[in-house]
């Protein structure tokens, strides 16, 4: 509908150009042509013979307005002629030809002239007058053909217009009707859909994301596909499912405590008779060092040496097992480089190694005593499983968009490659030189409690010896997870 008022507009626009272009432009045309002949061309000529144009001036002034009247003749002759006009058109076409021969004349003889003529054209202006004065008469009945036909034109126009403009309002009032059924029924069916005023949605949605799953969604009566609908479900499923995770949060840590109490009587069982072996063993040595040969006290030895072994993997295995869910209420903003001159302090190295720690460490949040436990199990794994008396242990960090990157080096044999998943194992401490003296429980507990703040623990080839354990810790996650 628009697109037919549209057309009609443009159709009424169309013909008011045609009006202007093919009857006022002639008007326009013709008043030039005449204009041209009058005034331009015989008026030269009579202000020639009074004097006042000498022949050359004449001559150039007759000149400049034929070439005038050659434009307006040759822009009236593109423009539409209708049938009525032929006619006057072909007769002004005569009369033109005849008026151009009497100018060609006078045009000879001025070229022939010099100077003032005063008097000398007089015997032109009779012929020229003759000649010209029937073109202003065919001029004016094309020109009153030319408004007879315009004024019908514009009428016409008019009237479509006026029809067009009808139509058009026409069109406009059902437009608006239809448009106005359009969105009674699209405002029906979102109402539907929501299952509610799109308020109450809102507003029921917003309680929803804020995290109030307590809120009682009111349904109309047979209501079983709307949003609203959709709405209580994913709130009763998500109430189940949160109870549910709730329950299994607390059935998880229940076990956990019962896992750690558990961990805590075996080990404190286990080493007790540990105890009391090696304190037999040492007894046995001391006592009756006399009456055992060189055999029996090396095997007093290595089973004294079996029984230390033993005690420290129990205590290593106490530790990973009280490695549990990080809370936020456990955790503090620690700045490593304190932490750790403290922890190198209280440990102890042989007398040719040293430890470097870099000054501008980050600050983490974190456990304490976690941390102290990573770094205290990566420094001593350095430099137990060292291949030489003397070496270093260096501790950087850089930071990057999203973590810290932590890096403990040092010169040793390094780990291979093959080697680099199973050293973060249980029980896995042969990648070196250590013995077995260590429980390879260390790193292990490392990378579990990394893990636990939501990081990562990487190996890499120190330059140009050793190995590089870092540690990729988040900057928001941690206590928050």
């Amino acid at each position: 509908m628009w697109v037919m008022g549209l057309l009609g507009i443009q159709s009424s626009n169309q013909a008011l150009e045609t009006i202007y272009r093919d009857r006022v432009l002639p008007l326009k045309y013709f008043k030039r042509v005449a204009d041209e002949y009058a005034v331009s061309i015989v008026g030269a000529v009579d202000r020639a013979n009074n004097g006042l144009l000498t022949a050359e001036e004449t001559l150039k002034a007759i000149r400049e307005a034929r070439t005038r009247i050659r434009a307006a003749r040759d822009a009236y002759a593109a423009t539409y002629l209708i049938p009525e006009e032929v006619p006057s058109a072909s007769e002004a076409d005569r009369l033109f030809e005849s008026a151009d021969r009497q100018i060609d004349s006078i045009e000879q003889v001025l070229s022939e002239s010099r100077g003032r003529l005063n008097g000398g054209s007089a015997e032109f202006l009779g012929p020229l007058y003759t000649a010209i004065d029937p073109i202003g008469r065919q001029v004016a009945e094309l020109v009153a053909l030319q408004l007879q036909v315009a004024e019908t034109e514009f009428q016409k126009a008019q009237d479509n217009y006026v029809r067009m403009r009808n139509l058009g309002i026409v069109l406009l009032v059902l437009g608006l009707c239809l448009g106005a059924l359009i969105g009674y029924r699209i405002v029906h069916g979102l109402l539907r859909q929501l299952g509610g005023e799109p308020t109450y949605t809102a507003a029921v949605a917003n309680r929803i994301a804020g995290g109030d799953l307590s809120i009682r969604i009111a349904l109309k009566i047979g209501d079983t596909d709307s949003l609203l609908f959709a709405m209580r479900n994913m709130v009763e499923k998500l109430s189940q499912t949160m109870t549910e995770r709730a329950r299994a949060e607390e059935e998880l840590r229940r076990v956990n405590r019962e896992l750690e109490e558990f961990a805590y009587v075996a080990s404190h069982d286990l080493k007790a008779p540990l105890r009391a072996v090696a304190n037999l063993a040492l007894v046995i040595d001391e006592d009756a060092a006399d009456q055992l040969d060189e055999g029996n006290r090396e095997r007093l030895r290595l089973l004294r040496q079996r029984m230390v072994h033993m005690d420290t993997l129990i205590g290593g295995l106490l530790s990973y097992a009280r490695v549990g869910t990080i809370t936020p209420d456990m955790c503090e903003q620690v700045p490593l480089t304190p932490l750790l001159a403290e922890l190198i302090n209280e440990l102890s190295f042989p007398p040719d190694f040293r430890v470097e720690v870099h000054d501008s460490l980050p600050i983490l949040k974190a456990n304490r005593l976690h941390l102290r436990q990573i770094f205290q199990n990566l420094i001593t794994n350095a430099v137990e499983h060292h291949d030489r008396p003397e070496g270093a242990v260096r501790i950087v960090s850089q930071e990057r968009a999203r973590a810290w990157l932590i890096d403990v080096a040092d010169d040793g044999a390094g780990i291979p490659p093959e080697a680099r998943d199973t050293v973060f194992k249980m029980f896995s401490s042969r990648y070196g030189s250590g013995g077995d003296d260590h429980a390879g429980i260390g790193l292990a507990v490392v990378r579990k409690l990394v893990l636990r703040y939501g990081g990562t623990v990487e190996i890499t080839d120190n330059q140009p010896r050793g190995a590089v354990l870092r540690i990729i810790w988040p900057k928001e996650e941690g206590c928050d997870l």
